[in-house]
């Protein structure tokens, strides 16, 4: 073997020459997470060869330099042919050369370069500058002044350093960090807790440094298949040498011992090595365990793809079964003799990953040192994907195929004392969101398939002759792709938005396929108006289907026993008014009716759109006008998510385009148990004059604990304060305590948070009129008790006198909140329980907030809808005060709303507000825009219905009232979803509630409850 074929073998491996090592380089952007762009001076390149050079930076974008690593030479040829001209004119006697000598070879890679004008150079100047620019597609984060391998405890003197970055980054200080200069990795730390358990020692980040693109949620390891037996941390320990870095965790569960190494090298650089060794610490202790599994979590934001090396097996691909939450006896129905899962990351919120755990082997070692493959299974779906190993083979039946015959023999299976479970698995890393970016790596000696693509959008798949799935790769800026595969024959799909598709059938032998320019036709390519915010949605008619703006081409489907899941698309896009906005769109022939919209506050418009032969298209229509005024009022939604939270991966960018677009002024940020600060990203769209943000978090209790066996269920808490050095940037503690501890801690902030108890029965169905207990739903357990909460008895009886248990510490009660959600995005299913719920405790003196929000997560969900009207005294955005905005919620000023727009008062108490008296008029005041169907009113006295009137989208009505007692007073409007309201907001129903006005009937200067 040459030593250029060596060299160049070292190079793919992602193995950096010690030249490179000591060059500096730096980054444009002190914040890696938003990386867009790589510098270096070139002429440090040259130190060595004691070339005079001017220092002339080149900016070169990451888009450019961001291939998988297998494939150098295109890297250096999307690099080369991008910027020949500058270099040829900078440096024609050193990079010139260059060309010229190497433009045989990076033809071969398909890269649109041609020679610079013969001149001669040294060679070693040559080799030099070719080595560093084949690099360049790989480089390691030690490049980039990260270092060589390392492993340790994150402080305050490291932090900036050595923390992993991305969208889903959580680590912070007291975590342990671990890189190998290429990968950057997290383990926290024991005392930061997870979704499975209070306790940490867990893989929470992990990324291509330079990149900052960790979407990795968590890898775990539980017992026996169970979410409710997680491998807790005991101990951990780090450590490192020139070639290698590690973190051993050292814990268990209940008598068994589990010993996790993490461990990153330079051989290897793309790869993480996870060991995990499990024994019994003593005989007969704790209980049996028939299985090992490892698994990383998914949760609706990672895409699962399996697959198996075996030709002979038919991999899943990106068609799963369900497995978590599903019946034990038939979980075997989802289990994949395969050999890898990948987990596909979204390059929509960040530089693009992809994951790919891979088995590298399964035994049980007898304390008389006895090996014994083990069988194994793998898992997913989406909330994870999953690697299984059972403690012993089966007596009976097949090790590739899970049923329940196999299942039944796992009664018999247990480690015995002395027995070792070893696991060793490696997970890949790619720096694509395509699977291709990890297969590569695994496949890089194997021939390639490359060529050209005429969309840029385009997802090509890859599957094996007999249909059995492969491998999918997206293409880059330039339509280009490459995917390595072993000999054989394959089908490839291309597909692309707007529903194209082209199929080929490639014959893979020993060298590479050269499909060229692979045409797959084309769609209407629609220009989009631009300068003003508005939410257009697509609705396809005269048999046209309603397009599916939010597709990414991978065909991921979830089958359960009762059927596949359906997954929704959203038809509609957001623009804001700003230059970020998107240009265009695809589109399939067919008839459209296009409305334009921006929230209740304004007109909806139409338009209807023909769509033939492809070619240009503009849309043209009319931009919707503020057709109704709210002086006194502020919109807000108070409970969002995006990509910072672990279960979606949407935009930041996008989550600001769509409230913008749809009218919402002020956006409280909670996302899932990681503090995030709208405000600069907000600024550097140019959109701080539109929205307004207030940071807060939302407390997501999932890991059943002897302190809370049922949970905490979901709250928001806001504003708070954002600690970016912070494990979860500062967010509470959220397993292994009861509310009234975290409320307690909540309310000795600096900023005294709104705490609100989020859908309390939202997600509980109802089986024979009871509720089922639900973690999410807090009034289903009550957390502690496990009995729902009973609206018709008193708190101070039964099982409802938990939630007035005073903690000893903080002396709060788990039912001390501020506010109390009563709808919670599209349906209304559970609004009249949850009304029941809070007039039940407003009737017993606990004077919640009721709160109507989204929790949108997906560009599916309508964000600021419902939303909240909040009082303000100068409702100009640019005079928007926090204080004054958190001060109205918690004081009740403000009602909820999907589209009417109320404004109610008492005499003259407004909502949150004392009126005194035993006679008043009631003055219900209704605006709505004519696309808002308006019909009922309805008026409730302590939670009694006394008074029902037929009124229409704007109207003045007075209803007289007295009172025996002093009481509270609340109102709901009501119309009937029909007409445009439906084509635009789907599944909603026109609907208001307001917050209580309070009666002292009595005149004694204070509100007695009315009681039971």
């Amino acid at each position: 073997m040459t030593d250029e074929i060596r060299s160049h073998q070292r190079l793919k491996r992602g193995i950096h020459l010690p030249i490179l090592r000591n060059t500096h380089f730096f980054t444009s952007s002190e914040n890696a997470q938003h990386l867009s762009e790589v510098q270096w001076p070139i002429h440090k390149v040259f130190r060595k060869s004691q070339q005079n050079v001017s220092p002339i930076p080149l900016n070169i974008t990451y888009s450019v330099l961001n291939r998988s690593a297998s494939r150098p030479l295109i890297n250096a040829a999307h690099f080369l042919g991008k910027y020949k001209e500058i270099m040829c004119q900078l440096y024609p006697d050193t990079l010139g050369p260059l060309f010229n000598a190497t433009v045989s070879t990076l033809r071969r890679a398909r890269a649109p370069v041609s020679k610079c004008p013969s001149i001669q150079v040294n060679t070693y100047k040559t080799i030099l500058l070719f080595t560093f620019l084949l690099s360049v597609g790989t480089m390691s984060t030690s490049a980039f002044g990260q270092g060589e391998p390392w492993a340790g405890r994150l402080d305050s003197t490291n932090i900036e350093q050595r923390r992993t970055r991305g969208p889903d980054a959580i680590g912070g200080l007291d975590d342990y960090a671990l890189t190998n200069g290429h990968l950057c990795a997290t383990v926290s730390d024991l005392a930061h807790d997870n979704e499975l358990s209070p306790i940490g020692g867990i893989l929470i980040d992990l990324a291509v440094c330079v990149l900052g693109n960790d979407q990795l949620l968590s890898y775990q390891e539980i017992l026996n298949l169970s979410t409710q037996s997680p491998v807790t941390g005991r101990k951990i320990e780090t450590s490192f040498d020139e070639d290698k870095a590690a973190i051993v965790v050292h814990g268990g569960h209940q008598g068994i011992a589990v010993e996790t190494t993490y461990s990153l090298s330079l051989d290897r650089p793309n790869r993480l090595r996870i060991t995990s060794r499990v024994r019994r610490e003593q005989a007969a202790a704790g209980d049996e365990v028939f299985a090992f599994a490892g698994g990383m979590g998914n949760i609706y934001s990672l895409t699962p793809f399996t697959l198996s090396l075996d030709e002979e097996a038919r991999s899943p691909g990106f068609a799963h079964r369900a497995f978590l939450g599903q019946n034990p006896m038939k979980i075997g129905r989802a289990a994949a003799p395969a050999d890898i899962v990948f987990a596909v990351g979204s390059s929509n919120v960040a530089a693009g990953v992809s994951y790919g755990q891979q088995l590298v082997s399964a035994q049980l070692i007898s304390a008389t040192g006895k090996t014994t493959i083990l069988p194994h299974f793998f898992f997913a779906d989406e909330t994870a994907s999953t690697i299984a190993v059972f403690s012993k083979p089966f007596l009976f039946g097949r090790s590739k195929k899970l049923s329940w015959f196999e299942l039944l023999q796992t009664k018999m299976m247990d480690l015995d004392e002395g027995d070792t479970l070893v696991l060793e698995q490696d997970v890949w890393v790619g720096d694509r969101s395509d699977v291709a970016s990890v297969t590569n790596m695994l496949f890089e000696d194997q021939p390639m398939i490359s060529g050209r693509v005429n969309n840029s959008d385009a997802v090509i798949h890859v599957d094996r002759a007999n249909g059995t799935a492969f491998t999918e790769s997206k293409v880059d800026v330039d339509g280009r792709f490459a995917v390595h595969a072993p000999p054989g024959e394959y089908r490839l799909r291309f597909v692309a938005p707007g529903g194209l598709e082209l199929k080929r059938e490639v014959a893979v032998e020993t060298q590479e396929v050269d499909l060229g320019l692979v045409d797959i036709g084309a769609r209407a390519r629609i220009a989009l108006p631009q300068n003003t915010p508005m939410r257009l949605v697509f609705v396809g008619v005269d048999g046209t289907p309603d397009p599916n703006f939010t597709d990414d081409l991978l065909g991921f489907t979830i089958e359960k026993d009762e059927g596949p899941i359906p997954w929704p698309g959203a038809h509609d896009v957001n623009l804001m008014g700003r230059e970020s906005d998107p240009k265009f769109i695809s589109l399939a022939p067919g008839t459209y009716k296009v409305y334009a919209t921006r929230g209740p506050e304004y007109s909806v418009t139409e338009t209807s759109l023909k769509i033939g032969e492809p070619g240009a298209y503009s849309l043209t229509i009319e931009a919707p006008v503020r057709a109704i005024e709210t002086p006194g009022w502020i919109s807000a939604d108070l409970h969002i998510h995006a990509g910072p939270s672990f279960d979606n991966s949407f935009s930041v960018d996008e989550r600001i385009r769509s409230f913008i677009a749809q009218g919402g002024e002020v956006m409280v940020s909670t996302e899932h148990d990681v503090v995030y600060d709208y405000s600069d990203d907000i600024a550097r769209l140019g959109a701080s004059d539109l929205m307004k943000t207030v940071t807060g978090v939302e407390i997501t209790s999932e890991a059943s604990t002897e302190e809370a066996p049922y949970t905490m269920g979901h709250g928001n808490a806001f504003p708070f304060e954002m600690k970016p050095d912070h494990f979860k940037n500062g967010a509470p503690v959220s397993e292994g305590r009861r509310w009234r501890e975290a409320i307690g801690e909540l309310h000795q902030q600096d900023k005294n948070p709104i705490v609100q108890l989020n859908h309390a029965r939202q997600n509980s169905p109802l089986v024979d009129g009871v509720d089922v207990i639900s973690k999410q739903a807090f009034f289903t357990h009550m957390g502690s008790i496990g009995v729902a909460y009973d609206p018709s008895v008193p708190l101070s009886e039964g099982a409802n006198a938990s939630l007035i248990e005073r903690d000893p510490v903080t002396c709060f009660r788990d039912i001390d909140f501020d506010a109390m959600e009563l709808i919670n995005g599209v349906g209304m299913a559970r609004y009249y329980k949850l009304r029941e719920d809070w007039f039940s405790l407003l009737k017993q003196g606990l004077s919640l907030t009721g709160t109507a929000n989204s929790d949108s997560h997906t560009a599916v969900e309508v964000v600021a809808l419902p939303r909240m009207m909040i009082a303000a005294v100068d409702d100009q955005l640019s005079a928007f005060d926090e204080s004054a905005f958190i001060d109205a919620v918690r004081d009740g000023q403000a009602y909820g709303t999907t589209g009417p727009l109320i404004d109610v008062t008492l005499g003259e108490a407004t909502m949150g507000g004392l009126y005194q008296g035993r006679e008043a008029t009631l003055a219900v005041e209704i605006s709505a825009t004519d696309w808002v169907p308006v019909s009922t009113l309805r008026v409730f006295v302590n939670g009694g219905l006394v008074e029902t009137r037929t009124v229409d989208s704007n109207s003045h009505t007075e209803v007289p009232l007295s009172f025996g007692r002093d009481a509270f007073v609340t109102i709901e409007v009501e119309g009937p979803p029909e007409g445009v309201y439906t084509e635009v907001l789907p599944g909603y129903v026109p609907f208001a509630f307001s917050n209580p006005i309070y009666v002292d009937a009595d005149e004694d200067g204070e509100w007695t409850p009315p009681g039971l």
